[in-house]
């Protein structure tokens, strides 16, 4: 392609790709519209998108800059260059009191709420995305929250900015003399601010509009009112770039004005009989100046029934037509906190409700209700068709006209038949939100959409003169309704500043600004149903941050994306069999081979898709007859298998100790890349093999303990002469007058977590089987708890349901099966004597700690053992996944760049921990650090 041939000699070939694969991949974002770029391009810095911009000047060729890929209205997609920020662009530095932070484009925004935590400190923007989008797009967008109102958000909370213009002329107000170099270096720009403020100044209509408008949430356009508070041109450019949705200019970086997190909170949920009378009460609870106030209508509190944790009342009839106001008290002392919540009491007297109210401090109490709000979204989308686009919209009046607005906006839902539609919203700063799912291929829908379009903009931004953008931004969906709601003056205004800022047009084309009244229409973005496991999926992108390949391949929600993209090719609208064909053979490596399988994506996806149960099944579905024999033949002789490995170990071990460690990595990786990866990597953190099990027999135990095929196969140290795992936990048991004893035949047993990651299902069937029928006679029918010391195969044994059924899945249930960081935490600690080892302990909690919820008993568990405990902010998944470190050594590589980053800033002199073998090695092979299992820790506390 000759775009990206120029492209590679002006960047080079590792920043930029026409990979088809990856072309598709990013063609759609959360929104649900889909564009097809040309080349997808990843600038390592500030460089780099200079020389990228001026050539696209040069070239006149659109391109358009992603971030988090989290918008909603079409702003993150491109038929032309997409360059994405989301690496290479994540350092941050905290000011003097942690007052503000600094912050380049692609740090998550919940990465600043992480740093900022110690100083009790957070950034003010607080968007439901914020655990994926990254800064460039919160303040790209001008995000704000459920507690930001206007007063946190991004504009109002910008302290500086650095950002790079179409021309390659770099900004940077934290500088003395930015003012002075925009007047030279771009006189036209400069020339221009003054003579639009001038021209506003001087117009009384102007004024009026400007400050009426932005009274509200507005992300309707730019950000006028720039204009009225600043009068540098380089302040004012500065703060047109928040909202600017990528049109003006990129975003390297921020510097953010940070505010208090509150200790103290207190939380309601408030049931009243009507939408009006709910609605009614928002302008009165506002004096009582509330950290929040969302609306939850009857659709809403109907849609969250069924959820675990929702509170019992609302799980029961609700009376038709009632609607909910959750309320947030937050201050910084219990005597401050009650006096707010008493004067909303004292309000609340004087109304109708359907159940007395009652302000709730604990902390878990207040999450539950939280969960109410949260999962409104979520929810809704995922009961919603196979194959329907979710229209998510946020609207915004002024409070004297909510309850009207509200009726209003509800009525013509129901006119135009969208009866799925739930409204809710923070209704405290006259935010409405409200999503509906619409079949786009269905006759007559997209004309449906039009006409519902063009009577919502009339209603929003011409009846009550409100904002049809709150927090989303224009994007595309509401370009066409711009003029009806700023007038052709203000209009002609933010064209005159994207002409003068961006005289190409290059920048982002076809978003704030479009002159189709259709383009909302165009491109709409296919969801044909692949596979009921993955056909959810709403490519919000939350699960992005979480994965370990994210870096390196696909993520989860680009691993879907391709597939939708292969399916629409294969049999839809877009039919090319040779592309789809070409994608599926890319698709192998880059979705299968690389995808970690951990399930941290599931914890992380809002409609709870797990891309690796599915990730496993196509791996499954690649494997042929005669693998399939292999593996059940070794789940059957599993024992032969597990004295091999050993076998193995006690020759490589000694030879990687002779030669310098890195050496027999780099010669390990070639000779792994001549093989085209048959033959794994060697890492010199993998330990030597296990002496002899030794005896554990009681007669009458007080539980059975499964050490894991890797416990019994793997040395649990490096150190020689060193005990290992299945010894040091004898020794603890027996400090704490706990009996324990093996099952019998134990080193036959597997729990078949290997075979099934593998994608040999019927071999992980028949080891789990193997295992329940030894630990069901050996546990007395499950009166004797099992312990299993290897966290991941803890997991997927608590998850044994999925795989087993029948007689099998009826003896599970009655199995008592702990892992050793909860039977640890809960049963022996409490009975040891233990002394506090000097230093600080640097935990790594696995992906299966994270998925059974045992981070914060890891956590305690060490707090007992050593002086202080540390968890690095970026602790994740490491990309190891049994022997993806071995087979795909570049997945663990990428997955801990950030934790080994901060590792290597930590002391860690009382070791580094974690609960599996395997995880262990990775950690170290990213590391550079020795990683024992936690029980070496608690061990040594012993002593």
């Amino acid at each position: 392609m000759h775009l990206y041939r120029q492209l590679k000699k002006i960047l080079g070939a590792d920043s930029v790709t026409d990979q088809l694969l990856s072309r598709h991949a990013n063609s759609r974002d959360a929104g649900f519209y889909r564009l097809l770029p040309q080349v997808v391009v990843t600038p390592r810095d500030e460089t780099e998108v200079q020389r990228l911009l001026q050539f696209a000047n040069a070239e006149k060729t659109p391109i358009v800059f992603r971030a988090g890929g989290t918008s909603l209205s079409g702003q993150a997609i491109s038929d032309s260059i997409l360059v994405r920020v989301d690496q290479h662009w994540r350092s941050h530095e905290i000011g003097e009191k942690a007052e503000t932070i600094r912050l380049q484009a692609g740090v998550v925004g919940s990465w600043a709420n992480l740093y900022l935590a110690p100083h009790q400190r957070m950034i003010g923007p607080d968007p439901g995305s914020i655990n994926a989008a990254l800064i460039a797009g919160i303040v790209g967008n001008n995000a704000s929250g459920i507690t930001s109102g206007t007063e946190f958000d991004s504009y109002h909370t910008l302290d500086s900015i650095r950002v790079i213009l179409p021309s390659g002329f770099t900004l940077d107000t934290s500088q003395p003399d930015a003012e002075a170099k925009l007047k030279y270096s771009e006189p036209a720009i400069y020339k221009t601010l003054i003579q639009i403020r001038e021209e506003i100044l001087t117009s009384p209509e102007l004024i009026a509009l400007i400050e009426r408008k932005f009274g509200i949430k507005n992300t309707m356009g730019y950000c006028l009112n720039s204009f009225l508070d600043f009068q540098s041109p380089a302040a004012i450019l500065a703060h047109l770039m928040v909202g600017s949705e990528g049109t003006l200019g990129f975003i390297s970086e921020v510097c953010l004005k940070t505010r208090e997190v509150y200790r103290e909170k207190a939380t309601a949920l408030l049931l009243f009989p009507s939408l009006e009378t709910a609605v009614a009460n928002v302008l009165p609870l506002k004096a009582c100046e509330p950290a929040a106030l969302e609306l939850l209508d009857e659709t809403a509190l109907k849609a969250i029934r069924g959820i675990p944790g929702v509170p019992a009342h609302l799980q029961e009839t609700l009376p038709m037509g009632c609607a909910a106001l959750l309320v947030e008290f937050q201050a910084r002392s219990v005597r401050k906190l009650r006096e707010k919540t008493r004067s909303a009491m004292d309000l609340l007297r004087e109304q109708t409700l359907l159940e007395e109210p009652t302000f709730q401090e604990k902390a878990e109490a207040r999450d539950t209700l939280w969960k109410v709000r949260r999962e409104l979204g979520p929810l809704h989308a995922g009961r919603r068709p196979s194959g329907t686009s979710i229209i998510s919209e946020d609207i915004c009046f002024q409070l004297k006209d909510l309850a009207a607005a509200t009726r209003d906006l509800k009525e013509l839902l129901n006119a135009f038949d969208y009866r799925d539609a739930i409204v809710f919203g923070h209704a405290g700063d006259g935010n409405l939100h409200f999503k509906l799912s619409i079949d786009f291929d269905q006759s007559g829908a997209r004309e449906r959409y039009r006409a519902f379009m063009e009577q919502l903009s009339d209603l929003v931004a011409v009846r009550y003169q409100g904002s049809l953008k709150a927090e989303h931004g224009t994007g595309r969906n509401m370009a066409p309704y711009l003029e009806k709601e700023w007038g052709k003056a203000a209009v002609d205004i933010m064209r005159r500043i994207k002409a003068v800022v961006d005289p190409q047009g290059i920048m982002n084309p076809g978003v704030i600004f479009n002159d189709d009244p259709l383009i909302h229409l165009r491109n709409i973005k296919p969801i044909p149903q692949v596979d009921t496991r993955i056909d959810a999926c709403i490519e919000c992108g939350l699960c992005e941050p979480f994965c370990p390949s994210h870096d390196l391949t696909l993520s989860p929600r680009e691993r879907i994306s391709v597939l939708r993209e292969i399916q629409q090719l294969a049999e839809g609208s877009h039919h090319d069999q040779n592309s789809a064909h070409r994608i599926q053979q890319e698709f192998r490596y880059a979705g299968v081979e690389t995808c970690a399988r951990d399930g941290l994506c599931e914890l992380a996806c809002p409609v709870d898709v797990n891309t690796g149960d599915m990730m496993k099944a196509y791996h499954a579905s690649l494997r042929n007859r005669a693998s399939r024999s292999v593996a059940l033949w070794a789940a059957r002789h599993f024992r032969w298998l597990t004295s091999g490995l050993r076998a193995v170990l006690r020759i490589a071990r000694p030879i990687s100790t002779v030669l310098e460690g890195q050496s027999i990595r780099r010669l390990s990786r070639l000779v792994h890349r001549i093989s085209f990866g048959l033959v794994p990597s060697w890492s010199q953190y993998m330990p030597g093999a296990t002496s002899t099990l030794m005896k554990l027999e009681n007669a009458s135990p007080d539980l059975i303990y499964l050490p894991s095929c890797l416990s019994r196969t793997l040395a649990g140290s490096l150190d020689e002469g060193a005990d290992d795992l299945p010894a040091i936990l004898a020794e603890i048991l027996e400090k704490g007058g706990l009996d324990a004893a093996y099952p019998e035949s134990v080193e036959t047993l597997c729990c078949g977590l290997a075979f099934h990651s593998k994608g040999f299902p019927d071999a992980a069937v028949q080891a789990a089987t193997r295992v329940v029928e030894h630990l069901w006679e050996v546990s007395e029918q499950g009166r004797i708890p099992i312990v299993m010391d290897t966290t991941p195969c803890s997991r997927f044994m608590q998850e044994y349901d999925k795989i087993l059924s029948g007689v099998i899945a009826a003896k599970l249930k009655q199995l008592d099966i702990r892992d050793i960081i909860e039977f640890l935490h809960d049963s022996v600690l409490p009975k040891l004597e233990l002394t506090k080892v000097a230093g600080e302990a640097v935990l790594h909690p696995t992906c299966s700690t994270e998925g059974l919820d045992l981070s914060d008993k890891m956590l305690a568990i060490a707090e007992q053992c050593a002086e202080s405990v540390v968890i690095p902010n970026h602790s994740a998944c490491c990309g190891f996944a049994g022997d993806r470190g071995l087979l795909v050594p570049e997945l663990t590589d990428a997955a801990t760049i950030l934790e080994s980053r901060e590792i290597a800033d930590l002391k860690g002199d009382a070791g580094f921990y974690s609960t599996s073998r395997t995880c262990e090695i990775g950690m170290g092979q990213a590391t550079g650090q020795q990683y024992r299992s936690l029980l070496y820790l608690v061990h040594r506390a012993l002593q």
